[in-house]
């Protein structure tokens, strides 16, 4: 039997499979027992070991969360932003910078941690 032609490359052809694609999780950070915070810090101990991830903040993130955890600071003056990969924002109460505007990610992700 003779297998089809198929014209179309599946994204896995065209990403070589040692390329990993960084993911950013943006959240204030600014409160250690927040939901959504725990959310982001627990996010980023469960990808860790499989991927180039970071953690970002806008704002001064918790004392408790900085001694802890590697956050990065976004700060638009200085060009210190997540520039592409795969931005996830956890959590939607808060603002986002202009920043975003000249960020490129291959994809955004809002993940809501509220119940409806």
């Amino acid at each position: 039997m003779k297998i089809p032609y198929f014209p179309f490359k599946t994204s896995a052809q065209l990403r070589p499979s040692s390329a990993r694609v960084p993911v950013h999780i943006i959240n204030p950070l600014w409160n250690a027992y927040g939901g959504s915070e725990r959310r982001a810090v627990s996010l980023y101990t469960l990808l860790k070991d499989h991927t180039d991830v970071s953690l970002w903040s806008e704002h001064e993130p918790h004392p408790a969360l900085a001694a802890t955890y590697p956050i990065r600071p976004i700060q638009l003056r200085r060009l210190h932003f997540p520039r592409s990969g795969v931005l996830v924002f956890v959590g939607i109460y808060f603002y986002v910078g202009r920043w975003i505007r000249f960020s490129r990610p291959q994809r955004k992700i809002v993940i809501i941690n509220t119940i409806e």
